[in-house]
């Protein structure tokens, strides 16, 4: 996660109560960050579908030439 996205899409948008709330926002966001909000590098997916295809990708490869992952 790029500090600058968290600054400018929640850090500077919200007023936080308490360390406490801004701990919080602060998860939400890089689950936000990296399981719902689209990339434009990663061809618009998620950076978790991202990984998730290229493991699935690696564990079919190396099956197809009989090595082990």
């Amino acid at each position: 996660m790029y500090l600058s996205s968290f600054k400018g899409e929640a850090a500077y948008r919200r007023e936080y109560t308490s360390e406490k709330h801004f701990c919080r926002c602060v998860a939400e966001y890089i689950t936000f960050y990296n399981e719902v909000r689209p990339h434009l590098t990663l061809r618009y997916q998620t950076p978790q579908a991202f990984e998730e295809a290229y493991y699935l990708s690696y564990i079919k490869k190396s099956c197809s030439t009989g090595r082990e992952p």
